[in-house]
């Protein structure tokens, strides 16, 4: 190194000296005393107490349930062997024939044991209703499940 070098690396490693130590420092400082943090409960839906369908097929059942005067419906899902896919999106439709555009979305089965969906009370209404999982993944369609309410 040449004498320029030497100068300009000490004053380097001076600086750093310094620079280090208070950086060190000045996070310690800037951490909170104390930290707040609200409690975010999910908004969980209530099981209605009328069950009025229920349909049992290879790896989950069906419920179809009401409240007593039949002004409120939910499905309800439950898995009793786990899916192969890590996400199954469950549809409702009252055709014959799944077509996904015209179908009612439910939400998202997961991996959960069970879950309950909020039904409009038209689809409700028809003879037969289509409860359709389908992996959004794949493209393919898990499984059709026909019910009568």
């Amino acid at each position: 190194m040449t004498k320029a070098q030497r100068k300009l690396h000490l004053l380097s490693w001076i600086v750093l000296s310094i620079c280090i130590p208070l950086g060190f420092i000045s996070s310690f400082l800037v951490i909170p005393d104390k930290i707040m943090q609200e409690n975010v409960f999910l908004n969980k839906s209530i099981q209605l107490e009328n069950i009025l369908t229920k349909s049992s097929h290879d790896n989950l059942i069906v419920l179809l349930r009401s409240d007593s005067e039949k002004s409120k419906y939910q499905l309800e899902v439950i898995i009793t062997t786990p899916f192969k896919t890590p996400e199954v999106g469950t549809y409702i439709s009252s055709s014959q024939n799944f077509i996904m555009d015209e179908a009612y979305y439910l939400g998202n089965l997961g991996s959960a044991n069970g879950k309950l969906f909020s039904l409009p009370s038209s689809l409700v209404q028809q003879e037969q209703i289509q409860v359709v999982l389908f992996d959004p993944i794949k493209n393919e369609l898990l499984k059709q499940i026909t019910i009568t309410p």
